[in-house]
């Protein structure tokens, strides 16, 4: 828990609290500190009817009881006072899913209600992980520590674009059945093994499996190994860089001219391991092995087998680039340096499902012969001749769009 109330300083107010279910009658309860560090002194353990132990924390002690008792599927909630959300918070407005990463972690929509009232909060968030309080902020509630911080930074980057969007004449709306659908296959399948391994990590549960996470058992060059290592520093660069959040992010590297290595299906990049990289072929077909490669692995493959001249893919969700994926803008490149990384303009495609060939297919197009292109209410993604220059490409590009507003 020290970890993460560290972690939730660079965006949530002193206002700020999270809470670790143990059992059905204990739980832990962590204040957000802006000014000092939060200590193990100050981390709280609630038992069922003893909520004065809390403090000035005790109304919100006495909710996350509330909460947890209702919601069984819930290990971990927080309130947190972040700028953008608040905003809107304050306004009684609703945050709707203009991005599709909102939709698959948080939900369909965000509404407000009044009070910090158990029932006018389950309404709100209708099944789903989030709602927000007006005077308090977000409330968001998951399954993992992990998955809780993915969830915050995600409501309060959606709430960011949708703000921001509005200058450029608003971000497009994801149809309301396509973002139940992606919420559901999310919260399903998707993110289990990642949750299970989250989980044992936090101590909130055991995951008693390795699941025998070595995938390819054949030898493998030192240059491939290496491929291997490269592809997770990457990752992990892309979330101090914040270019990604959660697992929301991909990345591959050219193995052969009939082979790829990109990364897996939601694992966690602080749990992930070299050997968890996955090898395609350029249909998109894996490598016999216990891990999925990306869901978009389809976007990676088109784009290596159709140009040889890349060799490195990466799809990202940075913040700015994904105001204008949201509200469905090109961007026209002017400098000539510019240029060589991007191309002379970065479309944005048509919208499709995360994960589809249809959003492959839709992705392709805007592409075109291209260096990078924007996947509406989704993210971007960019190629390079190497890993250096696909990441130069991200980071530029997220510049340009930062520079709009």
């Amino acid at each position: 828990m020290l970890e993460y109330a560290t972690k939730y300083k660079e965006f949530a107010s002193d206002e700020s609290c999270f809470a670790v279910r143990l059992d059905e009658r204990t739980f832990m309860l962590a204040p957000i500190s802006t000014d000092k560090e939060v200590t193990n002194e100050d981390i709280t353990l609630v038992v069922m009817d003893d909520f004065d132990i809390a403090g000035n924390l005790r109304d919100k002690a006495v909710f996350f009881y509330d909460l947890f008792l209702k919601r069984k599927d819930i290990w971990t909630a927080g309130l947190f006072k972040a700028k953008y959300s608040f905003e809107l918070c304050q306004a009684g407005k609703t945050i709707p899913a203009i991005l599709d990463d909102m939709a698959q972690i948080i939900g369909s929509k965000i509404e407000t209600v009044d009070k910090l009232e158990i029932s006018s909060v389950l309404h709100a968030m209708n099944g789903g992980n989030a709602c927000q309080v007006r005077d308090i902020g977000m409330l968001v509630a998951e399954r993992s520590l992990d998955e809780l911080f993915t969830g915050v930074k995600v409501l309060e980057k959606s709430a960011e674009c949708y703000i921001k969007a509005k200058t450029i004449g608003g971000g497009k709306h994801v149809g309301r059945l396509l973002r139940r659908v992606e919420h559901a296959v999310f919260k399903g399948a998707y993110s289990i093994q990642n949750q299970k391994a989250q989980r044992a990590l936090e101590g909130i549960s055991t995951f008693i499996e390795d699941q025998k996470r070595i995938h390819p058992k054949s030898k493998e060059t030192v240059d491939n190994i290496e491929k291997r290592e490269l592809l997770l520093n990457i990752l992990q660069r892309m979330t101090r860089d914040g270019f990604v959040q959660g697992t929301w992010g991909n990345v591959s590297v050219r193995l052969d001219e009939n082979m790829i290595l990109c990364s897996p299906k939601g694992i966690g990049y602080n749990v992930l391991r070299p050997q968890d990289m996955v090898v395609i072929n350029s249909f998109a077909r894996e490598s016999k092995g216990n891990i999925s490669a990306t869901s978009e692995k389809g976007i990676h493959s088109k784009i290596l087998s159709n140009f040889p001249q890349f060799n490195a893919v990466i799809h990202a969700h940075p913040t700015y680039a994904s105001i204008l994926a949201s509200a469905h803008k090109d961007l026209i490149i002017v400098d000539e340096k510019d240029k060589v990384l991007l191309g002379d303009i970065v479309k944005v495609s048509k919208y499709a499902l995360p994960s589809t060939k249809a959003l492959t297919k839709q992705t392709m197009l805007a592409l075109g012969n291209g260096r990078a292109a924007f996947m509406a209410n989704h993210g971007v993604v960019v190629a390079g001749e190497d890993m250096d220059t696909a990441y130069q490409a991200l980071t530029r590009l997220e510049e340009l769009c930062k520079a709009m507003f």
